[in-house]
């Protein structure tokens, strides 16, 4: 999971797939190439409380088709890369 809000989601995944077009529907985001495609489902989750504050989080799923798994690890490793913050 991530604890992070929809819209900031949004607005760093295209990076975080390498700027590859995709369509949203509803809370996935799909990427059909013609010999490789990903989808990626946003699920919300209950925040995380720590005291006063609130922190929105989500479940990530990554589906990945055609690709091997070299190509598997190299777009999990630019994803994860592209959300960590806070130097990981």
């Amino acid at each position: 999971d991530m604890t992070i809000s929809r819209d900031a989601f949004v607005r760093n995944l295209p990076g975080a797939v390498a700027h590859a077009p995709f369509c949203a529907h509803g809370d996935d985001f799909v990427h059909d190439g013609a010999e490789r495609g990903w989808r990626i489902r946003l699920t919300p989750l209950p925040d995380r409380v720590i005291a006063s504050l609130a922190l929105e989080r989500h479940a990530v799923e990554i589906y990945l088709r055609g690709y091997d798994g070299a190509g598997e690890r190299a777009f999990l490793e630019r994803f994860e890369l592209h959300f960590r913050r806070g130097g990981g």
